[in-house]
């Protein structure tokens, strides 16, 4: 933290010099223009020319032709950057396949429609209030709908509702991937998206990319325990205490995460290993397996977050 002095100059206008070091890392000489952004809690943020960028993309293009094995994954790309328009064109005619499937695809972005299409072309509008969208609120969504499918997991298994609410998890992760982004590029997005600093970025988007990985193995266990008529009573114990952890650390903002957030013991961890390990059915052990890893994932995240809540208190960062 650099202080400085407020100088008065003339009659009405103030000024304050910059730190010399900044302004030599950043190429910067006498009558070169610097950017001021205001955030709404009165922050001023200063930056160089190169770093002043604060528009996202407002509309993109993409030739299937140039992404014939990753166009789906460039198109979640597309709308992650904030693209406000998209447009999807071919050389030749879309077969009705990849129509179909792009059309699909849209069920997993919040916000999109198609707007107009032809034999060739198929443009997307995503009708979004980026300034509005807080991703303390997707994740404890997330955080809920997960809740609810460990719940189903274990009690009623109805298939059909945890097929659902993996898909609309699909969707709110790609919701909070297209807010993390943009918020890297615009400081104001970061500051409404309830994110507040750029050291909660990576916890965020692996805390929600965990979650959705959690929620496509609850939805494989269905289906398997489902086609195969096996549901051991000890799993029941087993995804208890995933259900609980999650109602209890991500349902509430992550970011309210207190210092001291801690791992659970590695005798924690061997007692659930011991658990696991009885489970008969190979097929049903790796998935609770698999899920527990997750969650540990999830928890070192939370870790850095408490780290980090405290540094903040602390004002060292």
């Amino acid at each position: 933290m650099i202080e400085r002095k407020i100088q008065k100059v003339g009659g009405s206008s103030f000024s304050v010099s910059l730190p010399k070091e900044w302004v030599k890392k950043s190429g910067l000489r006498s009558k070169s223009s610097v950017f001021f952004s205001e955030f709404p809690d009165g922050a001023l943020m200063v930056s160089s020319g190169a770093t002043a960028r604060t528009k996202p993309l407002e509309s993109f293009s993409i030739k299937l032709e140039e992404h014939v094995s990753d166009f789906y994954q460039v198109l979640f790309a597309a709308y992650y950057l904030g693209a406000e328009k998209i447009s999807i064109f071919s050389e030749k005619e879309i077969p009705d396949s990849k129509r179909s499937k792009i059309k699909e695809t849209l069920q997993h972005m919040s916000a999109t429609e198609v707007v107009s299409e032809d034999s060739k072309k198929i443009v997307l509008n995503v009708l979004l209030d980026k300034s509005k969208v807080n991703a303390n609120n997707l994740l404890s969504r997330i955080g809920l709908i997960l809740h609810s499918s460990i719940k189903n997991c274990s009690e009623k298994m109805d298939l059909e509702e945890i097929q659902r609410n993996e898909l609309e998890i699909d969707r709110l992760f790609n919701l909070v991937s297209k807010i993390i982004t943009v918020s890297l590029i615009d400081s104001s997005i970061m500051h409404s998206s309830g994110i507040k600093h750029n050291f909660f970025v990576v916890p965020y988007f692996l805390i929600s990319k965990k979650l959705e990985n959690i929620a496509d193995e609850i939805e494989d266990l269905a289906l398997y325990i489902k086609k195969n008529r096996r549901k051991p009573k000890e799993i029941e114990k087993l995804l208890s205490g995933v259900q609980l952890f999650v109602k209890k650390h991500i349902v509430f903002p992550v970011t309210s995460t207190e210092p001291g957030f801690s791992l659970p013991s590695k005798e924690e961890k061997e007692k659930i290993e011991i658990e696991v390990s009885k489970l008969t059915d190979p097929e049903i052990r790796s998935t609770i397996r698999m899920i527990y890893r997750l969650l540990y994932d999830v928890q070192e995240e939370l870790v850095n977050i408490s780290f980090y809540n405290k540094l903040l208190k602390e004002k060292v960062i």
